[in-house]
C-alpha cells in the first residue's frame, strides 16, 4: 500500500517497517509536536473481520498496558478507505535484532548492558502478565530501543565515544508488538490463533489444545537471552541439553529451566526467572569473581557518596532512577511547576541535583536553548539564597520588587529560560523567619505564574511537611496539580543503584552481595542513604577491586554501618574533652521536631570558630567531615543525611535528654531571625518573662547558641536595661510628685480638721440652746394645759402629755404634771365636754358648755345666743338677740 502523505494530524515522515499483516510509518504529531509511529493495517487485509478485530485488540492491549517498558498507545482511527490505524511510541533507536550484530560472539561480557536489558523485560512482561496478558511472540526483534530525555545529558557527558553496549544507561528499553498477545482473562487460555516465532516460540504455542500461559514468555525470554549471550540462535527444544556446554556454568541452570519442554518445568513467574538470572551473572566466571586480583587504579574515587546527597556532577554515579527522571522530565514540560515529594532517605535530593537537572543541562542536544540552571535551599533567608542561586544583576531590593526579570523580556530573539531547583522546600518552615516565608511564595508566584514568562520552577520537599505546605495556597494548588511522590526503589531499581557504579569506577561486587543488601534493605523508603553509607564502608574495606561479603558484613549491613561509624570515631578516636564537644556539635545541627520528625539544621561555621573549643570543635568537624557524617561547605556545616538522627542510638538519646534545650534554642533562633529579617526592628526584641527565660537558659547553654542569637540577645538585654533605667528615673519623679501631693494631702486634712472642731463646737452650741428652747415649750405647753382643765378637760391632758413628751431631761414640769392629774379627775366625773376647738358649721359660729355641764351655749351668725339642755337635747326658752 501506499502511504498518505497524513493521517489525521499526524504528517508521515516515512515508513519504518512493513510486514505481512501492516506496515508501521514514522510521522510528525502537529499537535504535540513530537515524533510518533503509525501501524496501519494492510487495505486488502481490513475486509477481513477477524483480522481487522485481532489488529484492533492488540491497540486496546497496548493502550490497557501502561507502563515504562510497554509500547503505549496514543491515537486509533481509520484510513478514508477504512483502514484501521494506531498511534504509538516511536523507537528511535533500533531494536535488539539489529544491535545483536555488533556481538557476534554474544553479549555475556557486557555485564551492565545485559543486566538493563533483563531488568527491562523482566518489568515490561511482567506488566503484561499482571494485566493478565501473554505476549506469545517475545524474540529479538519485538526489543525496542528508544532515546530518553537523558540521552542528551549522556551525549554531554561524552557517552557516544564508549564502547558499544548492548543496552545503555540513557536509553528506554521496550517490549513491541502484541498483535499476538492473548488475554487469558477474557478469552480464556486455549489459543485463538497458532503463532509465534520458530525457536523462540514455547512448544505449547505450535499445540491447539494446549493452555497458554505466561510460562510461554518465559521461554521466549530464556530463549532471547540464549541468542544475547552466545551471538546465536537458540536451539531447538529437543536439542538444548546437548547444546548447554555452548554456555558457562551458571548461565546453564538458567537457560535449562527457562526453556524446559514442560510449562510445568519452567520458573513459576517472570520475577523468579528476573532473580535467577540476576544471580547467574553475579556468578559468572567471566564476571565478578574473576575480576577480584586484576590490576586497578587505587586511586579511584569512591563510585557511592554515603549520607551526602549527589551532586549535578555526579550524574555518571547516579542510577536505579531512569524511568523516575523520565517522568520528571514529562512534568516538566506540561507545567511550569513541579513538587517532588517523599520521606526522608527516599532520594529526592539527589534525583533532583544529579538526574533532572544533568538532563535539562543536555536539554540543548534536543534542538533546543537549554534553560539557565539555579540550585538553592531556603536556610534562614530564602530570597538572598535563591538570589545567590540566580547570579545577582541587581541588588537584592530590586529582585524582590521585580523578581520575574531575571527572564528578561518575552521575545523571540532575547531573554532565556530558567529551571529553579529549589532543594529541602522544608527549610522554609523550620528556618526561615515566617515574614520571609511568605515573600518568598510570593517570588515564586511572580516568576512562575505569568502566561508569558520562561521559569520553571522544581521543589523538593519532604513529605511530613505536606501539612505544612497545604497552608499556603499557592503551594498547594501546585501539589495538587503537578506533583511526583518518590517512594523507595524496587529490588530491581536498587539493584542498578548498587552495581552500576560501582562497574564506571571499575569495581566489582562479590556473587551474593547485591542481593543481600537487597534484602537488608527492604521497602523502607528511608534505607537508601543507609545502603548508600554501608556501600561506602564496604568499598572502604575492599579486597582489591572487589567489593566483598565478608566487608559488607565488617560494616555493619544497611542498618548497622551508618551507626558504627559515627559510634566507632567517637569512642575510638576522641578523649573525653573531645566527645564532649561532639555532642555539643551534633545538639547544634538539630532541630527539634514538634509534630513532626526530628530534622537537621545549618550551623555558620562562624559559630564554629567562636566556640570556647574552636581548635577542637574544627578538628572534630574534619574527621567527621572525612567520615562523611557531616557536610560543609564555604559558610555552613550540616549533617550529612537525617539517617544518623534515626540510627545511632547515642544520637536519638543526647535529642531526648536536650529536647527541652532543643526547643527553647529553636524559639530563640526563631526570634533572632525573624528580628534580623525586619532589620533588627526593636519592638520584636524579647522583653519581660520571656527575656528572662532566654537569658537564664543561655547563661547555663552558652555554648549552644550562634552569633545571631548572642546578639539577638543582647540587644534585648541591652534595651531592657535602658528601659528600666527610664523606669527608674519615671519611678523618681512619680515618687516627688507623689510626697508633694501627699504633704499637700496633710496640709489639707490639718485644715479640714480644725474646721471640723469649729463645726461640733458651733454644733454643740445649737444642740444646747436645742434643748433649752424645748424645755421652755414643754412648760408652756404643762401651763396652757393646766388653764383649760375645767373648760377642756380632753385638750388639757393633750397639752399636759405632749409637755411631759417634750420633757427630755430632768423630771417633767409642775404644771404639766397637775394639769394631768386635773384633767384625769374631772374626766373620771362624767359628763358632757367639748372633743377638740368649736368649728363653724352651718350658721354655728361658736360654742360653750356651762361648768356642770347641763346647758350648751350656741352663737350664730345672726348675733342670737340658743341655750340647749344637754340631757334633753331642747332649747332652753327663748334666744337671747343681741349679744
Amino acid at each position: 500500500m501506499t502511504l498518505p502523505s497524513f493521517v489525521g494530524r499526524y504528517a508521515i515522515r516515512g515508513e519504518i517497517a512493513r510486514g505481512g499483516v501492516a506496515v508501521v510509518a514514522l510521522a510528525w504529531d502537529e499537535e504535540l509536536e513530537s515524533l510518533v509511529a503509525i501501524k496501519i493495517l494492510h487495505g486488502h487485509l481490513a475486509g477481513d473481520p477477524r483480522l481487522e478485530q485481532r489488529f484492533i485488540e492488540e491497540a486496546r492491549l497496548l493502550r490497557r498496558i501502561r507502563a515504562p517498558n510497554v509500547i503505549s498507545v496514543h491515537d486509533v482511527g481509520r484510513l478514508g478507505d477504512g483502514c484501521p490505524y494506531f498511534v504509538m511510541d516511536y523507537a528511535d533507536r533500533d531494536t535488539l535484532e539489529e544491535r545483536l550484530n555488533r556481538f557476534p560472539d554474544g553479549a555475556a561480557a557486557d555485564v551492565a548492558g545485559l543486566m538493563r536489558l533483563v531488568d527491562a523485560l523482566a518489568a515490561g512482561l511482567g506488566a503484561l502478565h499482571d494485566a493478565g496478558l501473554v505476549h506469545r511472540d517475545i524474540k529479538p526483534a519485538n526489543i525496542l530501543f528508544q532515546s530518553s530525555p537523558r540521552s542528551y545529558a549522556a551525549l554531554l557527558a561524552g557517552a557516544s565515544t564508549r564502547a558499544p553496549t548492548l543496552a545503555a544507561d540513557h536509553e528506554q528499553v521496550l517490549v513491541g508488538d502484541l498483535g499476538l498477545a492473548q488475554d487469558i482473562v477474557s478469552q480464556g487460555s486455549l489459543p485463538e490463533v497458532l503463532g509465534g516465532t520458530p525457536l523462540y516460540r514455547a512448544p505449547e504455542q505450535s499445540d491447539a489444545v494446549a493452555e497458554i500461559s505466561p510460562a510461554a514468555d518465559i521461554y521466549g525470554a530464556s530463549a532471547l537471552l540464549w541468542a544475547v549471550l552466545t551471538g546465536e540462535p537458540p536451539p531447538e527444544p529437543g536439542l538444548l541439553g546437548e547444546r548447554l556446554a555452548r554456555l558457562s556454568e551458571p548461565w546453564r541452570e538458567v537457560i535449562e529451566t527457562g526453556m524446559a519442554a514442560a510449562p510445568a518445568e519452567r520458573f513459576g513467574d517472570i520475577a523468579a526467572w528476573h532473580a535467577a538470572v540476576t544471580e547467574a551473572a553475579s556468578r559468572d566466571e567471566s564476571g565478578c569473581l574473576s575480576r577480584g586480583t586484576e590490576t586497578f587504579d587505587r586511586d579511584a574515587p569512591c563510585p557511592y557518596k554515603g549520607l551526602a546527597a549527589y551532586q549535578p556532577g555526579d550524574a555518571a554515579f547516579f542510577r536505579g532512577r531512569e524511568v523516575l527522571i523520565d517522568e520528571l522530565v514529562r512534568r516538566l514540560r506540561e507545567h511550569r511547576v513541579l513538587v517532588v515529594g517523599g520521606p526522608s532517605g527516599s532520594g529526592k535530593s539527589s534525583l533532583i541535583r544529579a538526574g533532572l537537572i544533568p538532563v535539562m543541562e543536555g536539554s540543548a542536544r534536543a534542538g533546543s536553548e537549554p534553560p539557565r540552571i539555579a540550585l538553592c535551599t531556603p536556610g534562614h533567608d530564602p530570597l538572598g539564597a535563591l538570589w545567590n542561586a540566580i547570579g545577582p544583576t541587581s541588588g537584592l531590593d530590586a529582585f524582590r520588587a521585580h523578581p520575574e526579570g531575571i527572564a528578561g523580556p518575552p521575545t523571540e530573539d532575547s531573554g532565556q529560560s530558567w529551571l529553579i531547583c529549589i532543594d529541602q522546600f522544608e527549610e522554609l518552615f523550620t528556618l526561615a523567619p515566617e515574614a520571609d516565608r511568605d515573600a518568598f511564595i510570593a517570588t515564586l508566584a511572580a516568576l512562575s505564574d505569568p502566561a508569558e514568562g520562561r521559569v520553571r520552577i522544581v521543589i523538593g520537599v519532604r513529605a511530613d511537611f505536606y501539612t505544612r505546605c497545604a497552608q499556603l495556597p499557592w503551594l498547594a494548588r501546585h501539589i495538587s496539580r503537578n506533583q511526583v511522590l518518590v517512594g523507595p526503589m524496587g529490588p530491581v531499581e536498587l539493584r542498578r543503584a548498587i552495581e552500576e557504579p560501582a562497574r564506571h569506577a571499575g569495581f566489582h561486587l562479590e556473587a551474593g552481595l547485591t542481593e543481600l543488601i537487597v534484602a537488608d534493605a527492604g521497602s523502607e523508603a528511608g534505607a537508601l542513604p543507609l545502603v548508600a553509607h554501608a556501600l561506602v564502608e564496604t568499598w572502604v574495606r575492599r579486597s582489591g577491586n572487589l567489593l566483598t561479603i565478608a566487608a559488607y558484613r565488617e560494616a555493619g549491613g544497611v542498618a548497622g554501618a551508618i551507626s558504627r561509624s559515627a559510634e566507632a570515631i567517637y569512642r575510638h578516636s576522641l578523649d573525653e574533652t573531645d566527645r564532649d564537644c561532639m555532642r555539643r556539635l551534633f545538639l547544634r545541627l538539630v532541630s527539634p521536631g514538634e509534630q513532626a520528625l526530628d530534622t537537621r539544621q545549618l550551623l555558620p561555621r562562624v559559630d564554629i570558630e567562636r566556640d570556647p573549643e574552636a581548635v577542637r570543635m574544627r578538628r572534630i568537624v574534619e574527621q567527621l567531615t572525612r567520615a562523611r557524617l557531616l557536610s560543609v561547605d564555604d559558610s555552613h556545616v550540616q549533617i550529612a543525611h537525617e539517617a544518623l538522627l534515626r540510627t545511632w542510638p547515642r544520637l536519638a538519646d543526647w535529642i531526648a535528654e536536650s529536647r527541652d534545650d532543643l526547643r527553647s534554642r529553636q524559639r530563640i533562633s526563631r526570634a533572632a531571625g525573624e528580628w534580623l529579617a525586619s532589620g533588627e526592628n526593636p519592638d520584636l526584641l524579647y522583653h519581660g518573662t520571656p527575656l528572662l527565660a532566654a537569658l537564664e537558659w543561655a547563661g547555663r547553654h552558652a555554648d549552644q547558641i550562634g552569633d545571631l542569637e548572642r546578639r539577638f540577645l543582647d540587644e534585648a538585654r541591652r534595651v531592657a536595661e535602658d528601659r528600666q533605667r527610664r523606669r527608674r528615673r519615671l519611678r523618681g519623679g512619680v515618687i516627688t510628685g507623689l510626697a508633694a501631693l501627699a504633704l499637700g494631702a496633710v496640709i489639707a486634712s490639718l485644715i479640714a480638721w480644725s474646721a471640723l472642731r469649729e463645726s461640733r463646737h458651733s454644733q454643740r452650741l445649737a444642740d444646747a440652746a436645742n434643748r433649752q428652747a424645748q424645755a421652755r415649750f414643754a412648760a408652756a405647753l404643762g401651763s396652757a394645759a393646766l388653764g383649760r382643765v375645767r373648760g377642756d378637760p380632753l385638750l388639757a391632758l393633750a397639752l399636759a402629755a405632749e409637755s411631759i413628751a417634750r420633757t427630755r431631761a430632768g423630771p417633767p414640769a409642775h404644771d404639766a404634771r397637775a394639769a394631768l392629774l386635773e384633767a384625769r379627775r374631772v374626766l373620771a366625773k362624767g359628763g358632757v365636754f367639748p372633743s377638740g376647738s368649736p368649728i363653724p358649721a352651718g350658721d354655728a359660729l361658736a360654742i360653750d358648755l356651762s361648768p356642770d355641764g347641763r346647758s350648751l351655749a350656741m352663737a350664730d351668725r345672726g348675733g342670737q345666743i340658743t341655750l340647749i339642755d344637754t340631757r334633753s337635747r331642747q332649747p332652753l326658752g327663748d334666744r337671747l338677740v343681741g349679744h
